[in-house]
């Protein structure tokens, strides 16, 4: 019917706005009128965290490094990322892993060299995809989409994993 395609439509307007409202403050923007400039600064805290990222390989952890989540048994889990097939994918490691386990293509795949955050954590809720505005943005899809930082309970733990705009939940 007309309102289901309307209210569709909305839906959809709404999504890509929150979808640029995220990118804006990420990037950041200027917009130059006859009048006056605007800016939008990116996040302290955005794409500008290179410097919270330490290489990493077989299972290391570095010294210092602060547990994300945890396994069921109460193992601590730390963030991530590798790249992998063409994008920087978000997941978790711990010394037993013997590497980094990122979610790809709805499977957990080992890679033996990555980063591993190094940063302070801020955790808030969300549910159904929603990407707060203080989220960690911290790897991309092959295609470009943008990447944060997500947990969720899961088999009696709390893991770590991605979350991106368009995603219903975090993988």
């Amino acid at each position: 019917s007309w309102a289901r395609s309307a209210e569709t439509l909305h839906e959809r307007g709404n999504s890509m706005i929150k979808d640029w409202k995220h990118l804006l403050r990420r990037v950041g923007v200027t917009l130059k009128t006859p009048f006056v400039d605007i800016q939008i600064k990116p996040d302290s805290d955005g794409v500008n965290t290179q410097r919270l990222w330490v290489s990493a390989s077989g299972g290391n952890i570095p010294d210092k490094c602060q547990p994300a989540g945890n396994e069921s048994d109460w193992s601590p889990l730390f963030i991530a990322r590798a790249r992998y097939e063409n994008g920087v994918n978000i997941g978790k490691t711990r010394s037993e892993f013997g590497g980094a386990l990122i979610p790809y293509d709805g499977r957990e795949i080992k890679v033996a060299h990555y980063e591993v955050y190094m940063g302070s954590q801020k955790w808030l809720s969300a549910r159904d995809g929603e990407i707060p505005a203080d989220a960690l943005f911290a790897g991309q899809e092959a295609n470009g989409d943008p990447l944060y930082v997500a947990r969720a309970e899961l088999h009696g733990g709390l893991h770590i994993g991605k979350v991106r705009p368009g995603l219903k939940a975090a993988m």
